[in-house]
């Protein structure tokens, strides 16, 4: 029942915060040290089991705070096969520093 009234009928959805999952791994890929510290999201469209993502992190606002930054995120999560919005959101996170890592996460 709950397949066919919630339209999900291409299969298992993966649940939504495993995906969103990948916005703090990113962010902290990038920049050591980050403290995580809030999370707005919109679950726009369902993600299957199998399906690759694409997460996107972009800074919208930079503010010091000391010694540390405080950093405003634009996150979004598309499906890779046909760059559907997923998720949508906005981040926010204290960076030690503004210099970003050479590391990539894949």
């Amino acid at each position: 029942f709950a397949r066919g009234a919630g339209g999900f009928q291409s299969g298992r959805v993966v649940h939504g915060m495993l995906v969103a999952s990948l916005f703090p791994a990113l962010i902290a890929s990038h920049f050591p040290g980050a403290v995580y510290a809030s999370q707005s999201l919109k679950f726009s469209a369902p993600v299957y089991v199998g399906d690759e993502v694409v997460a996107q992190v972009q800074a919208l606002q930079i503010k010091a705070a000391g010694a540390r930054h405080i950093v405003k995120f634009a996150t979004k999560c598309f499906t890779d096969d046909d760059q559907t919005l997923a998720i949508d959101g906005e981040a926010m996170a204290f960076l030690p520093t503004l210099q970003l890592s050479t590391e990539v996460m894949e």
